[in-house]
C-alpha cells in the first residue's frame, strides 16, 4: 500500500487559497423592497389615484434603490400625499413646490411627462 506524501508547505498554500477566495466571492448586496423592472403594461393614472402610487410605479423606470425612492416619497408625503388629479391641476409652480428640495430633476421631468403629458 502506497501513501501519498504532500509537503507541509503545499497544504498551507491550498488552505490559504481557500481562505483568500471566500472574502472575494462575498459582496454586500442591497435588498430592495419593490421591483426594479418597469410595469409589464402601460398604466393610465386616474385623477383619484394617490400620487404615491404613481411615484412608486415610475420610480421603477429609473431603477431607484430604497434610499432614492424613499427620499422622493418623503416630498410627496410632506404635502399630505395629494392625488394625481391634484398634481395635474396644480400648475408648474405648484408641482415644483411638491418636490421642492429634490435632487432628481430628471425624475421630476419624467413624472410630470407621464402624469400631465408635457415635461417641465
Amino acid at each position: 500500500m502506497l501513501k501519498r506524501f504532500t509537503a507541509p508547505t503545499a497544504v498551507k498554500a491550498t488552505s490559504c487559497f481557500a481562505v483568500i477566495a471566500v472574502p472575494q466571492s462575498t459582496t454586500a448586496v442591497r435588498e430592495l423592497h419593490f421591483p426594479l423592472t418597469p410595469a409589464p403594461m402601460p398604466i393610465t393614472y386616474l385623477d383619484s389615484d394617490p400620487l404615491e402610487f404613481a411615484l412608486r410605479t415610475e420610480a421603477r423606470h429609473f431603477a431607484m434603490d430604497d434610499g432614492m425612492y424613499v427620499r422622493e416619497l418623503a416630498f410627496c408625503r410632506i404635502h399630505d400625499n395629494p392625488t394625481v388629479g391634484d398634481f395635474r391641476n396644480a400648475g408648474p409652480e405648484g408641482r415644483r413646490k411638491i418636490f421642492h428640495g429634490s435632487t432628481r430633476q430628471d425624475f421630476f421631468r419624467w413624472l410630470t411627462y407621464k402624469l400631465c403629458g408635457t415635461p417641465e
